[in-house]
């Protein structure tokens, strides 16, 4: 089970960010597919990235200086990973999504399980496993915010030599 979540663009401003946010609180699928967003971010500027996830999780709770430090170790020099959740990125145009820009998020049975919480999955072009993000729902409007994401894990390059060995039918 799954549903697609289609953008118009992803390097966006914070204001149009939390426009996109703001219109789809409500929305568990849009929330997480917006996790992805906001990471992608980080190839134009890593602070934007930071404020974009801080606005995804509760204004109570913000990221604190180690998950900071984490989204920016996990990043540095590896921009393109949060492209791979797109439709249409993959290693081979280096990570460039086809547009509207869209993320499958996933569900299952379980993923609602627990009452005013939500573990749905995104799909990463070259990841082996669908990456998690958790959200938490506040009841008293039903509004989502992003717990946790899982979305900054390495994900499966190619290497020349491997390019070399699929050349082989003898291989």
């Amino acid at each position: 089970m799954g549903r697609p979540v289609s953008f118009d663009k992803l390097e966006m401003t914070l204001e149009e960010f939390g426009e996109l946010v703001d219109a789809n609180r409500t929305d568990s699928f849009v929330i997480a597919g917006l996790a992805a967003v906001a990471l992608c971010n980080y190839r134009y500027d890593p602070d934007r990235c930071i404020q974009m996830l801080n606005r995804l999780k509760n204004p109570h709770e913000p990221m604190s200086e180690r998950d900071v430090q984490i989204v920016k170790e996990r990043l540095f020099g590896k921009e393109y990973i949060p492209f791979s959740y797109f439709a249409g990125a993959i290693q081979f145009n280096n990570f460039t999504p086809r547009k509207p820009y869209t993320v499958l998020v996933k569900d299952n049975k379980y993923s609602f399980y627990n009452e005013g919480w939500a573990e749905l999955w995104l799909h990463s072009s070259s990841a082996p496993d669908d990456r998690p993000v958790r959200l938490r729902q506040r009841k008293s409007n039903q509004e989502w915010f992003l717990s946790e994401q899982m979305l900054m894990a390495d994900i499966n390059l190619v290497t020349d030599e491997e390019e070399e060995e699929d050349d082989d039918p003898w291989g």
